[in-house]
């Protein structure tokens, strides 16, 4: 340990609060300054070999859970970045070992979160590749997402579709409104199906405004 440096001040942070400390009093324990271990905690001064043994011996802490704590999280969070969707966002392993360290239970929930979506990706790409087999190709990707397959429709339609406004103007002419289409929606499904619509003021539901 004397020949590495290690940094754990949000490792230090998480024992402190587990105990319910506050800086003050953990230093007293530690028998270093407030300020000192307030640097610790911050990683601006790595632990020393003194003060890892001190650790141990007040808190009851194995010295090994101060080192090398995050190193599986790093790995899992840079396969994460590598992915195509996140392609220039990957973060330097610097940034990685904080985002690791600081909130490992977050990275824990990214890290499963984007194996889910890969496992999702992968049904996707089979999926392909069966109703190519079935002559049924599609131009699906197991790097890309649905929702991309639905904005480049509207983007090769603008937002225009034939079938719909035909529909619509069919639909208004049954209706036909006058000056009041939402009256003539409201007759028209009480009248059909038997559906009542009410109208209430915004502050009844503040939170939902459709």
């Amino acid at each position: 340990m004397a020949d590495q440096k290690i940094f754990s001040g949000p490792r230090i942070r998480r024992i402190r609060n587990a105990k319910g400390l506050t800086q003050t009093a953990m230093a007293e324990g530690l028998a270093i300054s407030p300020s000192y271990l307030n640097l610790i905690e911050r990683n601006q001064r790595p632990l020393t070999v003194q003060l890892i043994l001190k650790l141990a011996s007040v808190y009851k802490i194995d010295p090994h859970e101060l080192q090398g704590e995050a190193k599986g999280s790093i790995s899992a969070l840079r396969e994460v970045f590598g992915d195509p969707l996140l392609s220039g966002e990957l973060p330097g392993d610097q940034e990685l070992i904080e985002l690791a360290e600081a909130a490992p239970n977050a990275s824990a929930a990214m890290v499963k979160l984007f194996r889910a979506y890969r496992e999702q990706a992968e049904r996707l790409s089979d999926l392909n590749e069966l109703l190519a087999r079935e002559g049924r190709a599609t131009a699906l990707s197991g790097a890309r997402l649905p929702v991309d397959e639905v904005h480049e429709i509207f983007e090769r339609r603008p937002n225009h579709f034939t079938a719909l406004e035909e529909e619509a103007e069919a639909f208004t002419a049954l209706l036909d409104p006058g000056d009041d289409l939402f009256g003539a929606l409201k007759a028209w499904l009480k009248r059909e199906y038997g559906i009542v619509v009410k109208v209430l003021p915004v502050a009844t539901m503040p939170n939902w405004r459709r």
